[in-house]
């Protein structure tokens, strides 16, 4: 039962924190091998995060009257559903390919980009490899 409890709280903390969190405190782990006060900066930090946004929440409750905070409410959910367009690489190199023999350079744009991208975090990965792993330093 407790197992239970404590795996359930382990997976809801792990997911509390982004992604970016998690690759921080993974760097961090590895570069100063002291994971515990690792772990509780973020704690804090996560903690402190969700105390300054229940105190706003209840600050922003207590000023705006129960009619307005409802419409303020409708229209966030409204907002937060509408998708905006957003341009996607693979997207345009498969709408482009029918325009290829008039247009080349329609094609060519978004696979440089791809190419470029693809690249530059190849260089990153090395970089951060080269960097943290403890093997690479002699």
């Amino acid at each position: 039962m407790l197992e239970t409890i404590l795996l359930s709280m382990g997976a809801i903390a792990l997911s509390e924190i982004g992604d970016k969190t998690q690759l921080l405190a993974l760097a961090l782990a590895a570069h100063y091998r002291k994971p515990i006060p690792i772990v509780l900066g973020i704690l804090c930090a996560t903690l402190l995060n969700h105390w300054l946004a229940a105190m706003l929440g209840y600050w922003i409750n207590a000023w705006l009257t129960p009619e307005i905070l409802r419409w303020v409410l409708i229209v966030s959910f409204i907002g937060m559903g509408i998708q905006a367009p957003m341009p996607e690489w693979g997207a345009m190199l498969s709408n482009a390919r029918t325009y290829i023999r008039d247009a080349w350079h329609i094609t060519v744009m978004p696979g440089a980009a791809i190419m470029i991208t693809i690249l530059i975090l190849n260089i990153i990965g090395d970089g951060l490899r080269d960097a943290l792993d403890p093997r690479m330093k002699n």
